[in-house]
């Protein structure tokens, strides 16, 4: 990694802002957290360096070796998984497409597995389930504990930050490091990236910040503060103002973090918290300044430009992101025009018209000015943003977004279950959802949701119910993505399970040391289901959204072949199917129900037949059945497979020519 700056700081860069691994969400894009402090700096004559560690980890990891090495059971960390697991899978297939997209002209090079793969929705669910066997999830008092960093995880990777050279190329002029830990897998990385750090340049600060940090609760803080002495200050909350004065004080050559709002330090052996000081008013906050060679490794990535801070709505109850800005008013928004314009200076900067908007809901109202502003201006550019359902997005409204650039709205659908909606203080009811499904699908606006299984109370009953609510809606997604639910401390829920039907497990002394008192984690149970309905409920939420992200664009069905025959052609859909040789026999794993089969099915020479099938171009549902001594056995089998998505609809030959299927064994 070259020591590439940025900024709108002269001289050579005194702080370098770094974002760890290991963030599964976003191995293709360019997260703007340390793009968004180095412009706050630069425009305070503070030159910065950036570095992109999750892109680092995910490009070694798509090395087409270490892939093969992966697929067949080898963890870079020297441990080893089972052929059959989800990991092992993910890295066959994603080596497998990458192969398929050379062969076919396709680029498969990229950070990810999103280069080369056949769709969108299918690429992030590969990229995420590689990244399953990675990713850390420890309790704090663990992650800070000696085993973790001598564990093989941390040795991979520090091995990895080691080869990034990142550490080694730090310039001598930097004396600060700020770590951007933005979601919780990124806190074991950022902390083992931390002491490397401190190892090779004791001179240099090291300060954490981000979402997880500013969630984290005193006790775990303190506990993080004492046992890694490598992090010399935390920041919390918004970090422009913090971050500011802290690098202020390293320039002047004095120390004194306690003296700095939003920063958390150790005074002594406790934990000394400053409290934090309003935000700056985001007409007044600097551009985001983005490493042209940063971005030059995600091609794909958006230019993230924040429209608010905090959230219009704000009361979800089972929501903590509206505590990231405490000191500040609850919700702070831009003008439209404004924002207009930093698109304009980021087109002219960087010739990307792509952009992400950041915020956690975009008004209907600020939308749609937005909207008319580029389309008065004429700017050719597409966008995303967060959203929720709003009455206020109307579907004249929902139109103007598409004229000015609209390319998807992700929306926290979570469920179309009114009672449980009203329980967790959503905007909207079941109607009310379905009513703006559909004029968003009406007005051409590409919706990208996001579902919870088992928010509290949710029944097993409830949970399939609502699911058969939305396969009526389904044609109004573009993208699904399943979620379990989980209570933390520190939202509404999580100060009040009671109400919301949880128990509390082991809440103890509220001085105790306890397992409870390390973590932003409520440990509860909800008796809404039982873990066997809970488990059997995500698998068919995570079918449901998979059949929509692997969705093919179109599927071509002819209405048969020249004898007059009713059944479409149909393919072996070997892309979405893995094979793999294992002690247990022939296992499968099918993408799109994310189900697996084995030898001992029941499948009757289940081997022979999908073989057999791999070789056909096509083949109607009449030949098939004629593959089986029985007409029913066939008729059965057909159905079966075709429920279990093993058959895709294809598009009839140009010409028939010979009949297969003769002289073929029958079963």
């Amino acid at each position: 990694m070259s020591a590439q700056t940025t900024g709108l700081g002269s001289g050579e860069a005194r702080v370098s802002l770094v974002f760890p691994p290991l963030v599964p969400t976003s191995q293709t894009s360019y997260y703007p957290s340390t793009a968004v402090l180095a412009g706050y700096l630069g425009s305070r004559g503070v030159r910065t360096h950036q570095a992109n560690l999750n892109e680092v980890f995910c490009r070694e990891l798509l090395d087409d070796s270490q892939l093969e090495r992966i697929g067949n059971g080898a963890m870079p960390d020297g441990s080893t998984v089972a052929l059959s697991s989800i990991t092992a899978i993910a890295a066959r297939v994603v080596r497998r497409e990458r192969a398929a997209s050379s062969s076919e002209g396709r680029d498969p090079g990229g950070a990810s597995a999103h280069a080369g793969t056949r769709n969108r929705g299918s690429r992030d669910l590969l990229i995420a389930d590689l990244l399953a066997g990675f990713v850390i999830l420890d309790r704090v008092d663990e992650l800070c504990a000696p085993d973790f960093a001598r564990s093989p995880k941390a040795n991979h990777l520090r091995e990895v930050y080691a080869r990034s050279r990142y550490v080694e190329d730090l310039g001598s002029s930097i004396h600060t490091v700020g770590i951007s830990t933005a979601m919780g897998p990124q806190l074991g990385p950022a902390l083992i990236l931390a002491q490397q750090i401190k190892a090779a340049r004791p001179d240099i600060t090291v300060i954490l910040g981000g979402a997880i940090l500013s969630l984290m609760s005193p006790f775990d803080l303190e506990l993080l503060l004492r046992r890694v002495p490598a992090v010399d200050a935390v920041v919390r909350f918004e970090g422009e103002i913090p971050l500011g004065m802290l690098v202020e004080q390293r320039d002047q050559g004095r120390w004194d973090p306690s003296s700095v709002p939003g920063v958390s330090v150790l005074q002594g052996e406790r934990l000394h918290e400053t409290p934090p000081v309003s935000g700056i008013r985001l007409e007044e906050l600097a551009y985001p300044e983005y490493d042209p060679a940063l971005l030059a490794k995600v091609p794909e990535s958006p230019i993230g430009i924040i429209q608010a801070r905090g959230c219009y709505w704000g009361r979800c109850t089972y929501c903590d992101y509206v505590e990231l800005y405490d000191g500040s008013p609850r919700y702070r928004t831009r003008l439209p025009e404004s924002f207009v314009d930093e698109m304009e200076y980021q087109i002219s900067k960087h010739g990307r018209r792509k952009f992400s908007i950041i915020t956690e809901a975009i008004p209907a109202t600020f939308a749609r000015k937005m909207s008319e502003a580029i389309i008065a201006r004429g700017l050719d550019v597409t966008w995303n943003s967060f959203a929720m359902v709003d009455q206020h997005f109307t579907v004249d409204v929902l139109e103007t977004l598409v004229r000015g650039g609209c390319d998807h709205l992700t929306i926290g659908l979570e469920t179309l279950n009114t009672r449980v909606l009203q329980l967790v203080e959503k905007a909207a009811d079941r109607e009310q959802n379905i009513a703006f499904l559909r004029n968003a699908k009406r007005a051409g606006i590409k919706l990208e949701v996001n579902l919870i299984v088992d928010l509290p109370t949710t029944t097993y009953a409830e949970a399939l119910e609502n699911l058969q609510t939305l396969e009526s809606v389904r044609d109004c997604f573009h993208k699904v993505r399943v979620w379990s639910f989980e209570a933390t401390k520190s939202s509404a829920i999580g100060r009040d399970p009671d109400r919301f039907g949880l128990r509390v497990l082991d809440e103890g002394n509220p001085a105790a040391t306890g397992n409870e008192r390390r973590s932003n984690l409520l440990k509860c149970v909800d008796p809404g289901m039982t873990e066997a309905e809970r488990r059997d409920a995500y698998q068919r939420y995570r079918a449901f959204a998979t059949s929509i992200d692997s969705a093919p664009e179109s599927a071509v069905v002819d209405p048969g072949d020249a004898a007059g025959a009713t059944s479409p052609y149909y393919r072996f859909a070997s892309e979405q199917l893995d094979f793999v040789e294992t002690d247990a026999g022939l296992h499968c794993f099918n993408w799109i129900t994310r189900k697996s089969y084995a030898s001992e099915s029941g499948i009757e020479n289940w081997r022979d037949l999908f073989e057999q099938l791999r070789q056909k171009q096509r083949f109607q549902r009449s030949w098939f059945e004629r593959q089986f001594e029985s007409p029913a056995l066939g008729k059965q089998m057909f159905e079966m497979l075709q429920a279990e998505r093993f058959l895709s609809p294809c598009e009839k030959p140009s010409s028939l020519g010979a009949r297969s299927g003769s002289g073929e064994a029958r079963r």
